[in-house]
């Protein structure tokens, strides 16, 4: 593992800690045609119109923000339940669901989204050694 880091919620969340802490906050999101760069190989998959949900991860006095979409979120999620840290801790952890193609994805299905994982990952960190498993250190660029 890299240097060990503590989550703190965003509503405890200081520029003042030093590194070690860090934050996250998913409070906008963009509609693309093509995916961002990255320097990660791993979320650049995909090439056609997407939303991608801006994940700021706050540390020390740096903000980076890291844009994801749902599928990466799903990957995470899929991730953390091919690899929990004890069999069982995951219990509860949900992820919204999938739409269908012919789903309307209207401002407000996108913001309730949004909400949606904004609460899974909070859920997430939140969970006894989960800021420090790899899947979420890789999912948030840490």
């Amino acid at each position: 593992y890299k240097e060990m880091l503590m989550y703190l919620p965003f509503e405890h969340w200081s520029p003042r800690y030093e590194a070690t802490f860090f934050s996250v906050k998913i409070d906008s999101r963009i509609r693309l045609e093509s995916p961002p760069p990255s320097d990660n190989i791993k979320w650049n998959r995909k090439k056609n119109p997407a939303v991608y949900y801006e994940v700021q991860v706050l540390r020390g006095n740096e903000r980076a923000v890291c844009p994801r979409r749902f599928s990466d979120f799903v990957w995470l999620y899929k991730e953390l339940l091919r690899l929990p840290l004890k069999p069982g801790d995951l219990k509860g952890m949900n992820i919204p669901p999938k739409t269908w193609f012919f789903q309307a994805q209207d401002e407000e299905f996108i913001e309730t989204r949004q909400n949606e994982l904004y609460d899974f990952l909070r859920d997430i960190l939140r969970r006894p050694g989960y800021a420090m498993h790899p899947a979420v250190l890789s999912f948030l660029e840490l």
